[in-house]
């Protein structure tokens, strides 16, 4: 779906996880200086919240995220306009982190990654358009698979909430609970800002 205007505040965060990723993935004493550790939330004055959100894990990490970002952000910021989709953003990425570090007991693992912000985007981008077609590859690229936007939404809830089971045993390293977290705040602010008319097109 194209957005009517043009997505400003998505294209220049884009851009900066993009560089901030790469310069991350070369220097391995980044995620541990700078992620978001949960015993120590107040580290730096509380400010790895937000340089968590820049940092990856790994290439595949990176570029999962751009794409999910990129696909919703456009979008989400479309109908909420910057600002909002800002507040939208930053809140979903705090309410990952909050979830995170309430539930998941390994609580001097550092958390990095941009998805408990985007997973807070891609929640709302499905109740303000849930008939939206996303296509994806599936059975290792061999088959491309088109579906509603809500019934992705819906496979991704049950994988996240069996990763977010895996954490609270103390396994696994991607942090369900964070997306799970982000995706709640989504949902919230869909339903605050469910009113806000789209932008109409020119024509």
């Amino acid at each position: 779906m194209a957005p009517v205007r043009t997505p400003w505040t998505t294209a220049i965060l884009t851009v900066l996880l993009l560089t901030a990723g790469i310069a991350a993935l070369t220097n391995p004493h980044v995620i541990g200086a700078w992620g978001f550790v949960p015993s120590q939330p107040w580290r730096y004055g509380g400010l790895t919240c937000i340089t968590a959100f820049f940092i990856h894990a790994g290439l595949v990490h990176l570029l999962g995220n751009l794409w999910i970002f990129w696909l919703t952000g456009d979008n989400v910021e479309d109908r909420l306009g910057p600002l909002r989709f800002l507040l939208l953003l930053g809140a979903a990425t705090l309410g990952g982190d909050f979830l995170h570090a309430l539930f998941d007991p390994r609580g001097d693992l550092p958390c990095v990654g941009a998805s408990g912000g985007i997973s807070g985007l891609m929640a709302f981008y499905v109740c303000a358009f849930p008939r939206a077609q996303i296509g994806m590859a599936w059975n290792f690229g061999t088959v491309w698979l088109r579906l509603p936007a809500w019934s992705w939404f819906m496979l991704w809830i049950i994988a996240q909430l069996w990763l977010g089971l895996q954490q609270t045993a103390g396994f696994g390293y991607v942090s369900g609970l964070a997306h799970l977290g982000g995706a709640v705040v989504g949902l919230l602010a869909w339903w605050r800002w469910r009113s806000i008319a789209p932008v109409a097109h020119d024509g």
